[in-house]
């Protein structure tokens, strides 16, 4: 399985368990940009609804859906908790995303998103844009605090919500070194991430890494 695993979606299991969003549940669950599936089959639910543009079907218990989310029409379905890890930088319209979002988020659940920052720098620095167009950032490479307010804001129906900032600096120093050591041993990478998320966590706070955003 280690395999059809992405090192980045492994990452960010890591980091919503050092968080505390691991423990968040509902009946019915839907992951925006799931992939393999991997995040939301960890999360405690009776359903779960997975949709990306090409869904690896990986865990029998998901239905996975193939298809644009801004486009996919979900029929009146609500979702007692949408999950969304690092896709809303990819969308050309980010309104529309965020209230496609609000529409299918049941009262009273709860939806955690993430993005990059705006500034987020990877090292080597020089290496930015070329990783900028590995990360598939066409559209943009994140956002700016003030751009997630603005947005949030205006499109989530008065839902309350709260920004918590990842500044990651021992990630995004060692980000490639540790990509080339996943393709040579899964295994110890995990063991490295695990030091990096700890590291990390002394030092969150911060506008060049990531912001995870918690709906509801």
């Amino acid at each position: 399985m280690t395999k059809q695993i992405w090192m980045g979606t492994y990452y960010r299991w890591l980091l919503l368990k050092r968080l505390g969003f691991s423990k968040l549940s509902g009946a019915n669950l839907l992951e925006i940009g799931c992939h393999d599936g991997f995040i939301i089959n960890h999360f405690c639910g009776s359903k779960k609804t997975g949709i990306d543009l090409e869904p690896v079907k990986l865990y029998p218990q998901i239905n996975y859906l193939q298809g644009d989310f801004l486009e996919h029409d979900f029929k009146g379905q609500e979702f007692d908790l949408i999950i969304s890890l690092e896709v809303m930088e990819h969308v050309k319209y980010p309104a529309r995303y965020l209230q496609n979002l609000d529409k299918i988020l049941a009262p009273g659940g709860k939806a955690l998103l993430s993005v990059p920052s705006k500034q987020i720098k990877i090292f080597p620095y020089l290496f930015q844009s070329y990783i900028d167009k590995r990360w598939g950032h066409n559209f943009r490479r994140g956002y700016s605090v003030t751009e997630l307010h603005q947005l949030l804001q205006g499109n989530l129906s008065g839902r309350k919500y709260k920004l918590i900032a990842w500044n990651c600096p021992l990630w995004r120093t060692i980000y490639i070194p540790l990509k080339l050591l996943w393709n040579i041993s899964p295994a110890m990478t995990k063991r490295v991430l695990d030091f990096t998320i700890t590291f990390d966590h002394k030092f969150r706070k911060g506008r060049k890494g990531f912001f995870y955003v918690m709906i509801g």
